[in-house]
């Protein structure tokens, strides 16, 4: 299969191929992958989300226990993960601890194309086209540049 982009999450790893289709590979305990929750390791297989179909990924990343996507060309931003404890999917003010399905990530106005995604254990970050840099999520360590 040919790729178009690669990611890791946690114990998983995150392949983009070049249809738009995301796969992963790993262990699923922490449900991120699979509808299935499973505890030993799993062959690739393609993430069958509902929210996914007929979507291209353009690129995804992860963090211990979520997973943040880019879709149609920068358009659209998707998080999903085990829960949004300290914020990390970019839900907005809904922090849950519990499961979290697949939604879109909440970025200010004016809407501008998303080229690129990244994840720490339990923050994200989202970089613009035009450079902006979105951070969310635990930054009780400084991690996302604000200080401790």
């Amino acid at each position: 299969r040919s790729l178009r982009g690669l990611g890791t999450a946690g114990e998983q790893t995150l392949l983009v191929a070049s249809t738009g289709a995301l796969w992963a590979a790993g262990v699923n305990s922490k449900h991120c992958l699979f509808e299935e929750r499973s505890e030993g390791p799993q062959h690739a297989g393609k993430v069958d989300l509902l929210e996914l179909e007929g979507h291209e990924v353009e690129a995804a990343a992860g963090g211990d226990a979520h997973i943040i996507t880019i879709l149609e060309k920068g358009e659209r931003v998707l998080s999903w993960g085990r829960n949004n404890e300290f914020g990390q999917l970019g839900h907005g003010a809904a922090l849950s601890s519990v499961p979290v399905g697949p939604k879109a990530v909440c970025l200010p106005p004016p809407r501008v194309p998303v080229k690129q995604v990244a994840c720490g254990e339990a923050h994200s970050l989202v970089l613009t086209v035009v450079g902006s840099l979105f951070a969310f999520g635990d930054g009780s360590s400084g991690a996302l540049g604000l200080g401790s």
